[in-house]
């Protein structure tokens, strides 16, 4: 994946006619230079790359997050509200045998 497009298909021979003609046109005095500025280019590139990337990274993280989040919070809603009816049956119930047991304790002390 990381082939430059003809690149993988330059053997020795296609290479040293490319090195002759690099000679040819900037000169041997040139050629550091060149290399050096074909470097700095290519790392500025891959910076760029990579800050796109890290934005892209970013960019899709939060709102990933948020919908996380926001299926949590879905999720236990109904579980929420399931435990809220329960406790009030309980409380309810909880209530009116209370209150039958005073009322059987009063009609057993009156009887």
């Amino acid at each position: 994946m990381n082939k430059l497009l003809f690149l993988d298909n330059l053997g020795g021979g296609e290479l040293l006619i490319v090195v002759f003609f690099v000679l040819i046109f900037f000169g041997s005095e040139k050629i550091p230079g060149l290399m050096k500025s074909m470097g700095r280019a290519m790392r500025e590139f891959k910076t760029a790359m990579d800050d796109v990337k890290n934005d892209i990274e970013k960019s899709t993280i939060e709102p990933v997050q948020q919908l996380k989040e926001e299926i949590n919070l879905v999720a236990k809603t109904p579980i929420n509200s399931f435990v809220r009816n329960v406790e009030e049956v309980v409380d309810d119930a909880k209530s009116n045998l209370s209150s039958e047991i005073k009322d059987g304790t009063t009609k057993q002390s009156n009887g």
